[in-house]
């Protein structure tokens, strides 16, 4: 055997090693997202458990039709999901919290979020 031949087999076995290494840490980065995923998935479970079953079918259907995204913040008078600006007068109706209020743009659920 060469000198070239044994570096290289050295060279593989220590590559091997360090894919094995890595594999391992892949594995359980894997397993501690899954982990969390779950915890995530109980979590709104639990949430979801305590909301009307019209307005959760309203978000799942605005979730799907969205991208992901059915609930978005509304700043100085803009819905955040579309960038357009909202009517005044639905703009203070968030400040009572009464109702839901919809983005007549978008149809994405808003929340108020005053800047500091």
């Amino acid at each position: 055997m060469s000198k070239k031949t044994g570096a290289a087999i050295g060279d593989i076995s220590s590559l091997e090693e360090n894919l094995g290494a890595r594999k391992a840490e892949l594995t359980a980065a894997l397993e501690r997202l899954d982990q969390e995923i779950a915890s995530d998935a109980s979590a709104k479970a639990d949430t979801a458990k305590g909301i009307p079953a019209s307005l959760l079918k309203r978000y799942e259907a605005l979730r799907l039709r969205r991208q992901g995204v059915a609930l978005v913040a509304a700043r100085s008078g803009n819905c955040s999901g579309c960038n357009m600006n909202l009517p005044p007068q639905l703009y203070n109706s968030l400040y009572k919290g009464d109702d839901l209020v919809l983005c007549p743009h978008c149809q994405r659920m808003l929340v108020l979020r005053q800047d500091a």
